[in-house]
C-alpha cells in the first residue's frame, strides 16, 4: 500500500538528490506530496549570492548550468580539487520554486557528501566534477569508495548547516497544525532521520530501493498513526 507517507518521502527523495546534483529528476518519481514542501532551513539568511567561493550563484529560478566545468578529473591541492567538486554540484543543482531547496541548501547537500567522500576516493574513481553533478547512478554504480564512517561525517556536517528535522516536517505536515507537527515530531527519532538522508545521498538509494524499504517503513509506522489522528493518513 503507498500511504501519503510513502509519497511524500518518495517526492522529498527526489528533490534531495536533483537538489544534491546527482540526478536530472526526469526518472518519472510521484511528485505527489510536493506541494506540503517548504524551502529548507539552510542555517542563513534569505541572501544566497555568496553561495560559492569566487562569490557565484546558481540562480534561483533555473537548474544549474555546468556548461563551462571542466571535464576532466581535477589535479592539484586537495582544497582546490575539493572545491571544483563542491562548485560542479552547486552548480547543476535545481534550487527553483518547485525545489524545498535554496542555492545555500543546495551547497550544504554538495559540500557535506564531498566532504564524506573525500577528494581522494572521488579523483581515484576517475569521476570528474561533472559527471559527478549530472550523474544519474548512484555513487556505488560511478565507482566511488567511501571511506569507513563516511555517513556519520555527512550527516553531522550537513545537519550544521539545514535543520533536517524541520524538512521531513514540513513536507508531511506543512506549516499551520502545529499539533500534527508535535506529533510527527515525537514519532521521528534521530535515528529514522539519519538513516533516511544517509541512504539517499551516500548510499544512493532511491523509492524503489528494497534496501530502503526498511527505512521508509520504519518512518511511515511511526508518522502514519499521527496523520491519521489528524484525519490525513494515507490509504
Amino acid at each position: 500500500m503507498r500511504t501519503r507517507v510513502t509519497a511524500v518521502l518518495g517526492a522529498l527523495l527526489l528533490a534531495i538528490v536533483v537538489a544534491a546534483g546527482c540526478s536530472d529528476g526526469d526518472e518519472g518519481a510521484d511528485d505527489s506530496g510536493r506541494d506540503d514542501q517548504t524551502e529548507a532551513s539552510s542555517g542563513g539568511g534569505d541572501d544566497t549570492t555568496d553561495s560559492t567561493d569566487d562569490g557565484a550563484s546558481p540562480d534561483d529560478g533555473d537548474e544549474g548550468d555546468t556548461s563551462g566545468v571542466e571535464d576532466e578529473v581535477p589535479e592539484g591541492s586537495d582544497p582546490e580539487v575539493r572545491q571544483e567538486y563542491i562548485d560542479a554540484i552547486v552548480a547543476s543543482a535545481d534550487t527553483g520554486e518547485a525545489s524545498p531547496f535554496d542555492a545555500q541548501a543546495a551547497e550544504c547537500l554538495a559540500t557535506a557528501f564531498v566532504d564524506a567522500a573525500g577528494t581522494d576516493a572521488l579523483t581515484e574513481a576517475g569521476v570528474t566534477p561533472q559527471q559527478l553533478a549530472e550523474a544519474e547512478e548512484s555513487p556505488a554504480e560511478l565507482g566511488i569508495e567511501f571511506p569507513e564512517g563516511a555517513g556519520d561525517v555527512f550527516y553531522e556536517e550537513v545537519s550544521s548547516c539545514m535543520d533536517l528535522r524541520e524538512l521531513i516536517l514540513s513536507s508531511l505536515t506543512g506549516e499551520e497544525n502545529s499539533e500534527l507537527r508535535d506529533c510527527v515530531s515525537e514519532a521521528l527519532d534521530d535515528d529514522m532521520i539519519k538513516d533516511f538522508f544517509v541512504g539517499s545521498i551516500i548510499e544512493g538509494f532511491d523509492e524503489e530501493d528494497p534496501e530502503f524499504a526498511p527505512v521508509q517503513e520504519r518512518i511511515d509506522a511511526a508518522v502514519e498513526p499521527c496523520l491519521t489522528a489528524a484525519g490525513e493518513g494515507g490509504g
